[in-house]
């Protein structure tokens, strides 16, 4: 019975962190958008980020400030999600 509910709580945790924000963006100099899925939404200061996002700019600088304090900064004219995953990685 034990084993049942670690497995249970186990899954949740799992689920929980799949749609966890990895960070925020922190500056933003002009046209910006998150694809996230098949959503786009705007970049924004204060949006969140998660790890499978895309970032897209065009006269654009982006400030990302991830959980951990650890800052990256993008260059207009660009789609960002490789720099993004191996930054991060795989959590």
């Amino acid at each position: 019975m034990y084993q049942g509910i670690a497995y249970f709580v186990f899954a949740i945790l799992l689920c929980v962190r799949a749609g966890a924000s990895i960070g925020r963006l922190t500056e933003v100099t002009g046209p910006t958008q998150i694809v996230r899925g098949s959503e786009k939404l705007d970049g924004k200061i204060g949006t969140e980020l998660e790890q499978e996002d895309t970032i897209e700019t065009l006269k654009a600088r982006v400030s990302i400030t991830f959980d951990d304090d650890t800052q990256m900064h993008l260059e207009p004219y660009g789609m960002h999600q490789d720099s993004l995953q191996r930054t991060v990685g795989r959590m």
